[in-house]
């Protein structure tokens, strides 16, 4: 039989109100320009689960602000942080893996990510998947999708998709084809 795990003694809401503190500590310190002092208290405050602080601890890491520039561990900061709901953080993983930064390259595991960021409200996540929609990668191609999210990501104020919008009759599958039916 499996006993639920109770917190008696509110040690959970400590160590969120402790990663707070050390993330709000870890800001100040990049502020001020101490990044390896901040890179660190980052890295000690998402341990204890802030949200945020990975985020930041990955953008650093990717960066190499501040500690050894290490895009796996950027990685594993984004996909803690998008598991517990922040919006960006599927996007940062997405550019990773259509890269292959740090993770094995993945335009399947991307559009899934891009698809999740962009039901978060991130319209860049929005044109970035209507690329793979128009090159098929990691999901069939299928313009009249790209093109629908380019516009999505236009009316956002995206610059690179009305660019591509621009450009979009010029495309050399544009005039090809049936497109694939699949929800973006």
């Amino acid at each position: 039989m499996r006993t639920q795990r109770k917190d008696f003694c509110g040690t959970a809401n400590l160590r969120k109100a402790e990663g707070e503190r050390l993330r709000k500590e870890a800001e100040a310190l990049l502020a001020d320009g101490n990044l390896r002092r901040a890179c660190r208290v980052f890295g000690e405050a998402a341990r204890l689960g802030d949200v945020l602080a990975h985020v930041k601890r990955g953008v650093m890491k990717l960066n190499g602000e501040g500690c050894a520039r290490r895009p796996r561990e950027a990685a594993e900061h984004f996909l803690a942080a998008s598991h517990a709901g922040h919006d960006r953080a599927p996007y940062f993983l997405a550019l990773l893996l259509l890269n292959g930064e740090g993770v094995t390259q993945d335009f399947a595991e991307a559009a899934r990510f891009l698809r999740l960021a962009r039901r978060r409200g991130i319209a860049e996540a929005a044109c970035a998947l209507g690329t793979l929609y128009r090159e098929g990668f990691g999901v069939p191609r299928n313009l009249a999708k790209a093109k629908a999210l380019y516009q999505e990501a236009a009316a956002a104020g995206v610059e690179r998709a009305g660019e591509l919008l621009a450009d979009f009759p010029n495309h050399p599958h544009a005039p090809h084809g049936q497109d694939a039916e699949e929800e973006p």
